[in-house]
């Protein structure tokens, strides 16, 4: 579950350990900080387990709805261990201001099991470009999403993404 040594990347893992989310900075745009974005699963192609990646080569994602993602992250992860499992992270966020996009919402999900008092956490990935949508959902926990608020912070700090 680690980030690797890539300082322009932040990632979001599942719970068993799969890389689902990988977005890679690549420059700035005003307030916006412009990423390659990589989506990806596990699916069974001819009975054969097969990833499948769905990348976006340029999002402009805006820093500020990063930086509330990473406020409201740093607000669950710094309950107690025992305040974990009895609050379940509910966050949703849309990263972007135009018809492309990429959203996280973070919480319950009927079609998910999901063991809030173990600090696992669903989520729901969306990415968007023009009027093409591929949705992801996920099981996820305290440790992964500690993972991506620091890959954010590392891109938001006022120096940038080395």
């Amino acid at each position: 579950m680690s980030d690797g040594d890539n300082p322009r990347q932040w990632v979001l893992d599942s719970k068993n350990g799969h890389r689902v989310l990988a977005c890679e900075f690549v420059s700035e745009d005003g307030p916006n900080l412009v990423h390659e974005v990589r989506l990806s699963d596990d699916v069974w192609y001819l009975d054969v387990p097969t990833r499948a990646t769905t990348t976006v080569d340029r999002l402009a994602l805006s820093s500020a709805r990063l930086a509330d993602l990473v406020g409201a992250l740093r607000q669950w992860l710094a309950l107690s261990i025992a305040e974990l499992g009895a609050t379940p992270f509910q966050y949703a966020c849309e990263l972007c201001e135009e018809s492309s996009g990429l959203s996280l919402d973070f919480g319950p999900r009927d079609n998910l099991i999901v063991q809030s008092s173990l600090g696992a956490v669903g989520c729901l990935i969306e990415l968007r470009v023009g009027s093409l949508t591929t949705s992801l959902e996920l099981v996820t926990d305290a440790t992964c999403l500690e993972v991506l608020a620091a890959g954010i912070e590392r891109q938001l700090e006022p120096s940038g993404p080395a």
